[in-house]
């Protein structure tokens, strides 16, 4: 194999490793762009309303809460899974139905 085609293969096999780095960085993006609506309670002082969404992504002063009250920021949902969602929150066995009391009761505390 001559020095240039072996040259050539390296820069391709360079390409196709990075390829899938940028993939994955081109997917968190539009992850991160997907709109999210919010399904917990509505919260005092206006903080937070039901059924609100947001296409920018979690604004600071709801996402300083997500430490103290992690349930909070699971009821951040992307838009195509809400009626998924409102099923399972009707459901007081669900994951959905107990982050909802826990944000309730975060914010009760809180407030």
């Amino acid at each position: 194999m001559s020095s240039k085609s072996k040259k050539n293969q390296e820069e391709l096999t360079d390409k196709q490793q990075e390829q899938p780095a940028e993939t994955v960085v081109e997917q968190q993006e539009v992850m991160q762009q997907e709109p999210l609506i919010y399904v917990g309670p509505s919260l005092p002082n206006g903080l937070a309303t039901k059924y609100t969404t947001f296409s920018n992504g979690i604004p600071v002063h709801l996402s300083i809460h997500f430490e103290k009250c992690p349930a909070f920021k699971q009821l951040f949902i992307p838009v195509r899974r809400l009626a998924e969602t409102e099923k399972r929150l009707n459901d007081a066995t669900s994951a959905e139905s107990v982050f909802y009391q826990q944000t309730v009761k975060y914010f009760v505390r809180k407030g």
